[in-house]
Parts: structure tokens; C-alpha cells; sequence
């Protein structure tokens, strides 16, 4: 099977595992890595269960590993190879274990799996979003050791590099975000127009505010009086569509200028998974206070 470069499928977000590099008083670096499961996954993913094969030979104390491919048209096993490290000393003794694991990795970076990777921006979380403490008189640590993080989105762009990154913690609160959404409203193309020449928003600008629906809801909180706890996620951005259409309608020219570009910004300072529909339904109703005072 002949295989091109832009074939091998690019990282999802469960495909990357996120590790703490190092810590200072300042916060802390984070680094993205893959783990053999995600080869394993894409190279079965690619050539099916038979068509492909590792192994392992050890040269002058340092493990390798071989990936090979057969080629159908060629009628014979392509190979690629790399070197593994030894992972750090546990007391169950996977070293080796590590290594292998590593040389099966890397071996796939040179098939062309996960090696947008290397992209990756420098990933550093400020102390205002992880709590760090001091370990001794030099090193600090997280003051939770077994906090874990995440990624939330991730995006590329047409040379397969990563364009977009946002890392969340293990409350899923965003700690870190990277570049610019492609899925970022596009301001040139804020509306359309039906037939009978009604204004609404654009199929776009609906699915970016609606990208996440709400998960919980306390009736209290919610500012419609028919939604109560239970309410569908449907029918909720069926009210908040028709909300946003009366709204937008509803505005002078100019305060259609000030509504875009408000979403504008709201979806470049924030990750659009943040934006839950009961935050947008609250950003609605300051809007449409903000815009009856003038």
C-alpha cells in the first residue's frame, strides 16, 4: 500500500498526553508527547492488522526499533528505524520497558506519525493558573502532585503544524491557549439573508456560539422562565438562537458593527469550549441591557 505524507492522520486531542516538564516559583512547563498506543492505533489505522510489523535488536547497548511496511505494489517490507532511551528507574523495573516504548515511538516519528508534534509552541502555565510551592530551598512542585492536564482543541494548518493549542487541567478549566481558531468568526460574513429578505445570523457564527451545550443547569440560573433543569439541549439553542436573531435585528447599524466585533473578541480571548450556552445566554442579556441605554 502506497502511502502519502498528507495520508497519515494528523494528532487528535486523545491521541496527545501532556506532562510536566519543570516547575518554578513562576509556574510551570509543560510538554506534549504521544504515547506506542497511538501508533499502534494509526499504523492499523493505515495498513490493517497484517500489513505491518516491528522489532526490536539491540546495537552496541542501545535498543532499536524497526517499523516495517509491506508494499503490495513493490512486493516487499519498507523499513523505518530509530533509537529508544530508557525511561527514569521505578522500583518495578520498566527501564527497558520505557525504552522499547520509546524506540517504537520515535520510529514512527520517521513514518510521519505525530510528528506535528514538534510544532508544538514553548508551553509554559503561569502561577495564577496552577498553584506552585516550594519543595526545598531551590525547587518548587505543583502543590498538587497529581494534578493532570490535558488538550482541550488542537488545530493545524496547511503544513501540518499546529496552529491552534488550549490545555485544560483535571477541572477542565483552561490554563493555556496557543494561536488563533481557524473556526474564529469571520466578521466579513456576519449574516445572512432569507428569501423574504429576514436577517439572521450566519450558520458560522450559530455553530461557534453553540459549539458546546450546556451541561448542567440550575433553574434559578437560568434566565428563561420555560427552561427549567431538564430542558433538552436542543430546545435550549433554539431559544438562544431565536434570542440572538431578535437581538441582532433589533440593533441600528452601528450597534451590529459593535455586536460583531464583540463576538469577535469574545472568541479570540477565549477557547470556543469554554463558551458554554449558559455563559452566551448570559453575555446576552448584558448586551441587550448595554444597548437599551443608548
Amino acid at each position: 500500500m502506497n502511502i502519502k505524507f498528507e495520508q497519515i492522520p494528523l494528532l487528535e486531542c486523545s491521541d496527545i498526553e501532556v506532562k510536566v516538564k519543570q516547575v518554578s516559583e513562576k509556574g510551570c512547563v509543560l510538554l506534549l508527547y504521544k504515547t506506542a498506543r497511538t501508533d499502534y492505533r494509526i499504523l492499523n489505522k493505515l495498513f490493517g492488522l497484517y500489513n505491518w510489523k516491528c522489532d526490536y535488536k539491540e546495537i552496541k547497548g542501545n535498543l532499536f526499533c524497526t517499523i516495517s511496511i509491506y508494499d503490495e505494489e513493490k512486493h516487499e517490507w519498507i523499513e523505518k528505524q530509530n533509537v529508544g532511551i530508557e525511561s527514569r528507574e521505578d522500583e518495578e523495573g520498566n527501564e527497558k520497558k520505557g525504552e522499547a516504548s520509546d524506540s517504537l515511538k520515535r520510529a514512527g516519528f520517521t513514518l510521519g506519525i505525530g510528528l506535528e508534534l514538534y510544532s508544538a509552541p514553548f508551553i509554559f502555565v503561569k502561577s495564577d493558573k496552577v498553584e506552585v510551592v516550594k519543595k526545598d530551598d531551590k525547587r518548587y512542585e505543583l502543590k498538587d502532585r497529581y494534578e493532570k492536564f490535558y488538550v482541550n482543541d488542537i488545530e493545524y494548518d496547511d503544513d501540518r503544524k499546529i496552529s491552534y493549542l488550549s490545555i485544560v487541567n483535571s477541572k477542565k478549566v483552561v490554563v493555556y491557549t496557543n494561536g488563533r481558531k481557524k473556526s474564529t468568526l469571520d466578521t466579513k460574513a456576519p449574516k445572512e439573508v432569507t428569501s423574504d429578505g429576514e436577517v439572521v445570523l450566519s450558520e458560522v457564527m450559530k455553530q461557534k456560539i453553540f459549539a458546546k451545550e450546556i451541561e448542567e443547569q440550575k433553574e434559578d440560573e437560568v434566565p428563561y422562565p420555560e427552561v427549567k433543569s431538564d430542558t433538552a439541549p436542543n430546545v435550549l439553542s433554539k431559544l438562544t438562537s431565536d434570542r440572538l436573531n431578535s437581538l441582532y435585528n433589533g440593533l441600528t447599524e452601528e450597534q451590529k458593527q459593535k455586536f460583531i466585533a464583540w463576538i469577535q473578541n469574545k472568541f479570540n480571548k477565549f477557547a470556543i469550549r469554554e463558551l458554554s450556552e449558559f455563559e452566551a445566554i448570559l453575555s446576552i442579556n448584558a448586551l441587550e441591557k448595554s444597548f437599551a441605554k443608548k
